[in-house]
């Protein structure tokens, strides 16, 4: 986590793997996006994704070039994601 925090790989608004941040801040994020746009008077739509197979539809070379170039895994830890 360092790592990434420190080189600034992550997006400022990803919760996962962001120290203080949760499902529960993403969570509150939303709906305080949803209700400042409908006290201005906006509408709001949102569409919502299951992604539990998200890893089905990475192109898996890609992914272990990101792991290994951007976040700096090697060896074992690059393997088991191989694997």
């Amino acid at each position: 986590m360092a790592h990434s925090d420190s080189n600034h790989l992550l997006p400022p608004r990803q919760s996962a793997y962001h120290r203080h941040f949760s499902t529960e801040t993403a969570v509150l994020l939303v709906y305080n996006i949803i209700i400042r746009a409908v006290d201005q008077g906006h509408s709001v739509a949102m569409a919502l994704l299951d992604l539990s197979c998200a890893s089905d539809t990475v192109d898996h070379v890609i992914l272990l070039s990101i792991l290994s170039q951007w976040f700096s895994v090697t060896d074992q830890v690059l393997a088991w994601f191989q694997s």
